[in-house]
């Protein structure tokens, strides 16, 4: 009989990754690895994969697309690096129990919507299963038995079939990370077949792939390496295409691995870290811990490649990601990367080391990230106003502003509406609505771009600049609101003021619908783990640490509201007001708790601040 045939797509041979383990950080985190892989096969363990009765509810659902393809990497790693058959066969064993029971066919709900199965649809859930199918043959193909072939080999080439239907909806979606993901399993599928028997138009794949790949990461960052599906979504996705363009290059493609965004990228990570959290601010559709390095791992050895490693010690592998159970984390999902191309005799350098301003601007996004430093103590302050791409994860947040400083967040996004339970009722994205945000509502109306406020709406951020005691940015929403696509005026000014006193915020809206009276809500969004006391000014944000004091100024002196309130689950203050044009300041003042309030005045835009260590003078 014809023995099972051996995929070799990474050349990653036991004894090639134990060479690379004996680094220490990989060391540690193989040993987490493999904790992982062992309670995958322990009954006791919540992570109990239950591969041999498929008892558990996601095994016939949309939702173990999130868990199956990911165990089958976890074991077929573990069996490669610890020589375990109990590893490798159960690797096996559930490639083979997916296609003997059909599960990758299993329609279910997901979000209100049926779906036909794990390798149907959206390319999102068939790359994830190509992967992990890919993972098993890779590392765990030695445990086959001769008579499997002949239904794995089926396997793939339905699988390829079923992918390459759906090719042109895939390469339309190519901005999109579902549309790129679906186009590389496509070339997952058909590099596997090479083993069996190639497939009929396996170049012809590959070089799609290739192409789309390159597409993909012109559309989805902009010059700059902003992401425009946000954080989360990049770093989701980065570390496997990462790996997808590497096997590409080993099969005769052109080595994309060199691409501008994948080098600029780290930039935009850099800056948009938020102080002591090992995450990334959460802009656009992002969980509120994202972010990860694992897609720029391959550039470490080149220019630059110092911050990657700083990067990589602040997001994937800082504590507060890798403590405990290491369940659906970067160090996880991405482990093959860190494997791949993870070397600790890189230097680390932090920003500060390297001597990068302390603020910066993604112009085409629209992201100004505002800081103090990067130490767990500093503060950013991320103001968002810029264009969006088509077809890519969106909101009706032009010009919002999320807030952080030691270790807190204080003026929060909506991200990703953490977290959504129940896969089978429909979505509710809240969380899009410009009223989630950090944002002014003109009348009431969500900005357009989300399913409540349909058409397109983005915004520009017009000014930026930086000194060494402060740095604003101005952005121009007022395109993204009202039937008749523009307002006359929806500015946003933030700033910055890196004084020796005290750090301080000033916010100034400018907004006019279309010389008529209209209603002005200003919204501030803090994290449930903190508290608003109003007041008819403004208010204090309480945080566990500090109280941030928050004045509201009408700078043509017209009446105003203050309403503390429920925000989506948040402590929100809402600032109302009408008139035909309006102009607002706000300051926030952050000060040690149970300190005296400080004392605000005004005189045009000029502020007078009297703190409890001195007085402070500022132009808004």
């Amino acid at each position: 009989m014809t023995p099972f045939p051996s995929v070799n797509l990474l050349d990653l041979s036991a004894e090639a990754i134990h060479a690379r383990i004996t680094q220490p950080t990989l060391q540690h985190f193989t040993g987490l690895y493999l904790t992982r892989a062992r309670a995958l096969l322990d009954p006791d363990s919540p992570q109990f994969l239950d591969h041999r009765k498929l008892e558990k509810p996601f095994w016939r659902s949309r939702e173990g697309i999130f868990v199956v393809p990911q165990a089958m990497q976890i074991l077929a790693l573990a069996g490669a690096i610890t020589q375990e058959s109990a590893f490798s066969e159960a690797a096996r064993d559930v490639l083979l129990a997916i296609i003997d029971h059909g599960l990758a066919d299993s329609a279910s709900l997901a979000w209100g919507v049926t779906t036909s199965g794990w390798r149907h649809g959206e390319g999102h859930d068939k790359f994830l299963l190509a992967l992990g199918v890919w993972c098993v043959l890779e590392f765990a193909g030695s445990s086959f038995a001769p008579q499997d072939r002949s239904k794995v080999k089926k396997f793939l080439e339905d699988s390829l079939q079923i992918s390459l239907a759906l090719t042109q909806q895939d390469n339309a979606n190519v901005t999109n990370n579902r549309g790129i993901r679906g186009l590389a399993a496509s070339a997952l599928w058909a590099l596997m077949l090479d083993s069996f028997a190639p497939a009929a138009d396996r170049d012809t794949i590959l070089k799609r792939a290739w192409i789309s790949l390159e597409k993909h990461l012109y559309f989805v960052f902009d010059a700059q390496g902003a992401p425009y599906e946000g954080p989360a979504y990049a770093g989701n996705t980065l570390g496997s295409l990462t790996l997808v363009a590497e096997i590409l290059r080993r099969a005769g493609q052109p080595d994309i691995l060199q691409h501008r965004s994948l080098e600029r990228h780290p930039r935009y990570l850099a800056y948009e870290l938020t102080p002591g959290q090992a995450t990334i601010n959460n802009l656009n559709d992002s969980h509120a811990q994202c972010g990860s390095i694992s897609g720029c791992l391959h550039r470490m050895s080149l220019p630059g490649g110092e911050i990657i490693a700083w990067l990589a010690r602040q997001l994937d592998l800082a504590p507060q990601r890798t403590d405990g159970e290491l369940v659906n984390t970067p160090v996880i999902r991405d482990y093959l990367n860190f494997l791949l191309w993870w070397d600790e005799s890189i230097p680390t350098r932090s920003p500060d080391d390297l001597k990068w301003p302390t603020s910066a601007v993604f112009p085409i996004r629209g992201v100004a990230s505002h800081r103090t430093g990067w130490h767990s103590s500093d503060i950013l302050v991320s103001h968002f106003c810029g264009r969006q791409e088509v077809l890519c994860h969106r909101q009706g947040d032009q010009n919002h502003v999320a807030l952080y400083a030691g270790g807190e967040r204080v003026l929060v996004d909506a991200g990703y509406g953490d977290e959504h339970k129940d896969m089978s009722q429909k979505m509710n994205r809240w969380f899009g609505l410009t009223e989630a945000h950090n944002c002014v509502l003109i009348d009431g109306l969500n900005q357009r771009g989300v399913l409540e406020a349909p058409g397109w709406g983005e915004g520009e951020m017009l000014e930026f600049g930086n000194t060494e005691t402060r740095s604003y940015s101005l952005g121009d929403a007022s395109s993204a609101t009202g039937k008749d696509h523009r307002v006359r005026q929806s500015r946003r000014k933030v700033t910055l003021h890196r004084l020796e006193l005290a750090p301080v915020v000033t916010i100034l809206d400018v907004n006019e619908r279309d010389g008529g009276s209209f209603v002005t809500e200003i919204l501030w969004h803090t994290h449930p783990d903190n508290r608003w006391s109003i007041h008819a000014t403004g208010g204090i944000i309480h945080t566990k640490t500090l109280d941030w004091h928050v004045f509201v100024f009408n700078l043509r002196n017209e009446a105003f509201q203050t309403f503390g309130e429920d925000g989506f689950g948040r402590p929100r203050l809402r600032v109302r007001s009408e008139s035909a044009l309006s102009e607002f300041a706000t300051i926030l003042i952050p000060l040690p708790k149970d300190q005296p309030s400080p004392i605000v005045r005004r005189t045009g835009r000029n502020l007078e601040l009297q703190l409890p260590s001195g007085r402070i003078t500022l132009e808004l």
